[in-house]
């Protein structure tokens, strides 16, 4: 919250979803101040139909003792949506899909990026709150204490219709296909039903001080936190099949999303999973400044947590309880250095280690053998290290960074023998790369705002005008040799794309401005993400637009 700053504003957006913002602030008196945030949002997908996105949320916060030794943060958080979720289109037809040999597929054209395959009624309900409490207090010699009390809780509510195989009649029996306009595509009913809930303290000491000639900028403190996931099964998802024509499919270019659902009756089963996770967690991380050109940095950070899991399994109609627990110490840390060989320059080297314990993803255990979060395998670790250096050059206008970069995970499960279902955390996972970027003002009215190349220049006082591009090399689906064979059907990867964008923004007044986005300018067609399978995607946003206008009172 800005110290008691009286500054308002308000926004409205016009495009494919028509969305409200407001910003109030307001001062109760010496030392306290009032802001409430405010967003409605109302719109569906550019070029998804029936895909529907609506949201609320008010941020209300308050703070008292500004400008004291002690100052306390009240702040809430609270959003409500209800969408329509979008399952994604078949990957038939998209650049590089495969499908064993099969020629009808293999050369098939794409299905409108429009098609909707789910079905009337599915729906997805999100409610979430949160509530934090922040006290700081100046103490003697400049040091600070800060403690932050967290309360969160979220709930969400998902019937959705989900695709899978197609079918074109082909088989080993019958090699000749149907007709394209009768190819479909299985349509499965799925659900989520799920409750999170997270309570967090923390108490953080930040000093200086020197020893000698070195200066030291310490912070260290303790952490306490529990996190909690509770999942019920659900049955009576509805069917597609009825006695006279068994399943229903959608069909593959002209899907229905009116077909009849039979038997909808959403209810429990009785099936569950509930996980909890507590960490309790003591730290310390110095900053030791050399001279001035030299630093030096490291830290270490020591959690016991405990994960315990209660569920139950259906099995032909038999509930199967279990319980599971793991416990664990981990100790994680870091180190650095950083050189300035000019006031313009730095180069840095780092160090760092983290461990990921088993359940940590969902604070749930497994039963499953050789499940990574089994209370039988031992956390993954982590480890980075990076050489990077930065460099602002034309009178510190642009700025121009580079770092090289290895990333290694260990104890990576996977199988060690089929025969006998034995896994063993012998794996390893190696990511390197080299990362550059420059950021900066080119002029006072020319901003390069990103590498990717996106720029803004200021005609005049009152007209802005903006562009750029964004490119994304090819992403393959799978880069684990041993796994080629997954590669044989449906899509590989997402290819390579390139996006433009453009802005126009005209300022009324000081009190207003008007501006208008454009996305994707020549319409480009391209992929955003694919599941694992290859089988489904989802689209880019296609060409598109959005008004939006700021008031400032």
């Amino acid at each position: 919250m800005p110290a008691l700053d009286q500054y308002n504003s308000a926004s409205i957006d016009s495009g494919n979803s028509k969305r409200v913002t407001a910003d109030l602030n307001h001062k109760l008196g010496a030392g306290s101040a009032l802001r409430l945030n405010v967003m409605a949002q109302d719109g569906g997908v550019a070029g998804r139909d029936r895909v529907k996105s609506e949201r609320q949320a008010i941020a209300p916060s308050l703070a008292l003792g500004l400008g004291s030794a002690t100052r306390i943060y009240l702040s809430s958080l609270h959003m409500r949506q209800d969408n329509v979720p979008d399952g994604g289109i078949p990957s038939v037809g998209l650049e590089g899909f495969f499908f064993n040999n099969n020629d009808p597929l293999r050369t098939a054209p794409r299905v409108d990026r429009e098609n909707y395959y789910g079905l009337a009624g599915d729906y997805e309900k999100v409610d979430a709150d949160m509530a934090t409490a922040k006290i700081e207090h100046d103490l003697a010699g400049g040091a600070k204490l800060t403690n932050v009390s967290r309360y969160g809780k979220s709930k969400m509510d998902r019937v959705m219709t989900g695709i899978n195989a197609v079918n074109n009649g082909v088989t080993l029996a019958k090699p000749t296909p149907l007709p394209q306009a009768e190819w479909s595509i299985n349509r499965s009913r799925q659900s989520l039903l799920q409750k999170n809930e997270i309570l967090a303290n923390q108490t953080n000491l930040l000093t200086e001080f020197a020893t000698g000639g070195v200066k030291h900028t310490v912070s260290g403190g303790i952490e306490f936190m529990s996190e909690k996931q509770s999942t019920p099964g659900r049955a009576g998802l509805g069917t597609l099949a009825n006695r006279t024509v068994g399943v229903v499919p959608a069909n593959l270019y002209q899907p229905n999303p009116n077909d009849v659902i039979y038997n909808y009756n959403p209810q429990k089963n009785g099936a569950y999973t509930e996980g909890k996770t507590t960490t309790a967690a003591l730290y310390v991380f110095d900053t030791l400044k050399l001279s001035e050109q030299w630093q030096v940095n490291g830290g270490v950070r020591v959690e016991h947590d405990n994960t315990k899991s209660d569920l139950a399994t259906l099995t032909n109609g038999v509930l199967v309880p279990a319980a599971l627990e793991k416990s664990d110490t981990l100790v994680s840390w870091k180190a650095g250095a950083l050189y300035k060989p000019a006031d313009n320059a730095s180069v840095y080297l780092a160090f760092a280690n983290s461990q990921t314990p088993p359940g940590s993803s969902n604070f749930a255990l497994s039963a499953t053998t050789g499940n990574i979060n089994g209370p039988a395998m031992d956390p993954q670790q982590t480890r980075n290290i990076e050489l990077g250096t930065k460099w602002d050059v034309l009178a510190k206008q642009l700025a121009l960074t580079a770092a090289l970069y290895r990333t290694e995970n260990t104890n990576v499960t996977s199988l060690l023998d089929s025969a006998t279902n034995t896994y063993s955390q012998l794996g390893k996972r190696r990511v390197e790369g080299l990362e550059l970027g420059m950021v900066g003002q080119i002029t006072r009215a020319w901003n390069k705002l990103t590498a990717t190349v996106w720029s803004s220049y200021n005609v005049d006082k009152a007209w802005t005008v903006g562009g750029g591009a964004r490119y994304t090399s090819e992403q393959k689906r799978v880069v684990d040799p041993s796994l080629a064979a997954a590669l044989q059907n449906n899509l590989p990867g997402i290819p390579a794309y390139f996006v433009a964008d453009a802005m126009l923004s005209y300022k009324a007044s000081k009190n207003v401005t008007v501006q208008l986005n454009l996305y994707n300018l020549f319409d480009k067609f391209y992929v955003n993400t694919l599941n694992n399978s290859g089988a489904r995607a989802t689209l880019g946003t296609e060409r598109s637009a959005a008004l939006s206008a700021s008031l400032a009172f």
